[in-house]
């Protein structure tokens, strides 16, 4: 079925991009193509303009001085000029943009024997950290599995990674960091792919119920495999994204035998997932199992701790933002930071700002501020959200599906909604 879906989304992309030209990033940066997919040929022409630039330096042995500061600075300005006038030829325009659609879709539904397939492409041997992570570079959704794997090559100080132990990490990993989802948090894990087959056409309203299954197949889901596919025998249409929610919140299926987890790597006392949410590193993108209830002295159990992924949407008696996102002085007559953040943010206020101001801004302050007071001043979403796409994801190179983009995403326009 992601074949199928595919393949009728390079289709109509190849209607609006057809293969009677070169494209530049430019010309293929553009709607209707999926961000996802530019991505991936971004990547792909990066990648083919480097290699055909290692050959171009590559000269007889002894005919000039290679090392000369001189011919490095040409190399380099070379290097520079061919890449501000890459481009992906009409030749080979239809075969590459249909891999993009396929390897992005078959990601978007399966992820872990995708990125195995894709960084073991060239054969079973094992692969280099630094090939490791560069292949996966390629795939710009479910950045947690990317922060995994660097989280692994680091504690254990490994230089490479034969393909079974790889694909055996993304799976713990994949399944470990989303079993604590609840409906909600399963629509937005899901958002990308929605994006994708918007564009497919007849699945505008939502995405077929056999795609969604073998999606929470891969996630060891067994029951929400289930009844995904009871909804395809019944009624093979697209499920909406509100349809899906109400799917997943139904009354318990029949119970069926949880496919196997593939085990972490022995030695250590704390599971992988684990010392990877410790490390910070899945702070916008992981879901650890809750804490058991603390049971105070003379009191009531206190209320368990939520999952990773709720918390970052901010929990009342959050710890304080750090120093370095402090209070900083507002324009004369303007309301102060706090104030902003309660009117944009509701009860959350200033809860994410240190998120948001790591992630989205640089690590800027005054650029978070000075956002937030242009969001206001916008006359409506539509406004507001172009103000984002342009001004904070663009310009900061943000991952648009990374969750404390979505949180701010999310917030503004709910800001807007109820204004």
């Amino acid at each position: 079925m992601p074949h199928t879906i595919a393949e009728s989304l390079f289709r109509t992309l190849l209607d609006a991009f057809p293969a009677s030209r070169a494209y530049p990033p430019a010309f293929f940066e553009q709607d209707p193509m999926p961000p996802l997919v530019v991505h991936y040929l971004e990547r792909t022409l990066h990648d083919r303009l480097e290699r055909d630039v290692a050959h171009l330096s590559t000269a007889p042995e002894g005919w000039f001085d290679e090392q000369h500061p001189d011919v490095q600075d040409a190399y380099r300005r070379l290097k520079q000029t061919l890449h501000r006038h890459a481009r992906i030829p009409a030749g080979v325009w239809a075969d590459t943009l249909r891999d993009a659609v396929r390897r992005v879709t078959a990601y978007l539904v399966e992820p872990v024997p995708t990125l195995t397939a894709f960084v073991f492409e060239e054969g079973d041997g094992p692969r280099s950290v630094l090939t490791i992570l560069h292949r996966l570079d390629y795939f710009h959704a479910y950045t947690y599995l990317h922060e995994a794997v660097k989280a692994y090559v680091e504690h254990k100080g490994v230089h490479e990674l034969e393909r079974d132990r790889f694909a055996g990490i993304l799976r713990h990993i994949d399944r470990q960091m989303t079993q604590d989802y609840d409906p909600d948090a399963w629509v937005v894990l899901l958002r990308p792919l929605y994006d994708l087959v918007r564009g497919v056409p007849g699945l505008e309203a939502g995405v077929p119920p056999g795609l969604l299954a073998r999606f929470f197949a891969e996630k060891g889901q067994a029951e929400m495999q289930q009844r995904l596919e009871a909804r395809a025998a019944e009624r093979d249409t697209p499920v909406s994204t509100e349809a899906l929610r109400s799917l997943l919140a139904g009354p318990p299926a029949p119970a069926a035998p949880a496919a196997p987890s593939v085990a972490p790597e022995a030695g250590g006392a704390v599971p992988l997932w684990k010392r990877f949410q410790q490390q910070g590193s899945s702070a916008a993108s992981s879901a650890p199992p809750a804490a058991p209830p603390r049971v105070v002295p003379g009191g009531p159990p206190a209320a368990p701790a939520p999952p990773r992924w709720q918390q970052f949407q901010g929990r009342p008696g959050g710890d304080p933002p750090s120093r370095a996102a402090g209070p900083v002085a507002s324009p004369a007559g303007a309301p102060p930071l706090e104030a902003l953040e309660a009117t944009l943010f509701g009860d959350r206020g200033a809860r994410n700002r240190e998120l948001f101001v790591k992630h989205l801004f640089g690590g800027s302050l005054a650029e978070y501020e000075r956002m937030l007071r242009r969001l206001q001043a916008a006359p409506d979403w539509k406004q507001a959200s172009q103000l984002i796409a342009q001004d904070v994801f663009r310009k900061q190179q943000v991952n648009i599906y990374s969750e404390p983009a979505v949180a701010f995403t999310d917030a503004i326009e709910a800001y807007f909604r109820h204004a």
